[in-house]
């Protein structure tokens, strides 16, 4: 842990904090995006059914963020 001395201590490891944040949320959106596409890419081929989507992914994307794709997919009716 940091101890802050001063002003330019403070503003340092502000300036630190907000770009982990940003690069933590940037590479969140591009896992989730590259996920997406791949769901996307697999269920175009041929139309799948939402077991066979999370059958074919279960082990390769976070439960949860399948889950969000998926529901995505069913709201965009890409997935029934």
């Amino acid at each position: 842990m940091k101890i802050i001395n001063n002003v330019d201590d403070f503003k340092s490891l502000k300036s630190i904090d907000l770009e982990d944040i940003k690069t933590t949320k940037i590479n969140d959106l591009k896992r989730k995006d590259e996920a997406k596409t791949r769901i996307m890419k697999y269920i175009t081929y041929k139309k799948r059914t939402e077991q066979e989507v999370r059958k074919k992914f279960k082990n390769e994307i976070d439960e949860q963020l399948l889950d969000e794709i998926i529901e995505y997919l069913k709201e965009a009716n890409y997935l029934d």
